[in-house]
């Protein structure tokens, strides 16, 4: 008989962990201070593009597509996906990421910038997925780097 109530202790104190992790995620959407955007334009912190071919200006600086240039850009998509644990909820909005779409409009990086955690994990998964058109320079494809607001709209 001990056992059984030990068992139930440990389902009570794992559903009491999981609730107060989910709550804090929905009451604390992952945010940064203007500053800290403007840090995270660094590619220095961003090891995925290190050795990968992008877009450059004159000066050598990379390109960056704001959001209408890259869903200009858009092929194909497939919508974010409700996450699984989420359950009735009221959430909506806006997902910032950075990408690097490759020569082919293939997305090579992807970083999140700015959203709710469900969201940012939704888009993560959902826009490697994504068909984009080959961004060129001078008629010759080129990967490029984007910066993409991505909306939505998981109320049920």
């Amino acid at each position: 008989m001990p056992r059984k109530n030990l068992s139930s202790n440990r389902r009570s104190v794992f559903f009491l962990i999981v609730s107060q992790a989910l709550f804090l995620c929905l009451v604390n959407p992952v945010s940064y201070s203007q500053d800290q955007l403007k840090a995270k334009k660094s590619l220095k912190d961003w090891h995925c593009v290190r050795g990968k071919e992008f877009a450059r200006d004159s000066k050598g600086q990379a390109i960056w597509l704001g959001t209408d240039d890259m869903m200009g850009l858009v092929i194909d998509k497939s919508p974010l996906k409700l996450p699984l644990l989420l359950g009735k909820n009221n959430l909506q909005g806006i997902v910032n990421i950075d990408v690097l779409i490759g020569e082919n409009g293939k997305v090579k990086c992807i970083r999140a910038v700015k959203g709710h955690p469900f969201a940012i994990s939704s888009a993560i998964d959902a826009v490697p997925n994504w068909k984009f058109k080959p961004y060129t320079v001078d008629g010759v494809p080129s990967g490029v780097l984007g910066e993409m607001e991505i909306p939505y709209d998981f109320r049920r």
